[in-house]
């Protein structure tokens, strides 16, 4: 099973470990990730993770769990099916409210 979803980080010190730390420990393997900063101080993440073959915790059960960490202000799941390429995102960006950009940073490949 596979799951793609987006969540929004508090920029609290060690938030992006406690997140990764949880999804390893539901039986799940992060096989891509993105992540960017926004205006409002939030780190929004793209996480693509696939369950391990002898868990059977549920998709729905991991984001409901993540969203408990006092870190995590919001998790969402997403209906895309495949990651984007690590090579593909270096010109993903997004314009704030500002007007300055906001580009998103590959970790890990595919």
């Amino acid at each position: 099973m596979t799951l793609n979803m987006l969540l929004m980080l508090d920029p609290s010190h060690g938030a992006l470990l406690r997140v990764l730390g949880t999804i390893e420990r539901r039986g799940w393997v992060v096989r891509d990730m993105t992540m960017r900063s926004t205006d409002c101080e939030e780190r929004a993440v793209r996480i693509f993770a696939h369950r391990k073959a002898l868990h059977a915790g549920s998709a729905e059960t991991l984001m409901r769990h993540l969203a408990k960490l006092i870190c995590v202000r919001e998790v969402a799941q997403e209906t895309q099916t495949r990651p984007v390429a690590a090579a593909t995102v270096t010109a993903l960006g997004n314009r704030t409210s500002s007007g300055s950009q906001s580009p998103y940073y590959a970790i890990g490949a595919v």
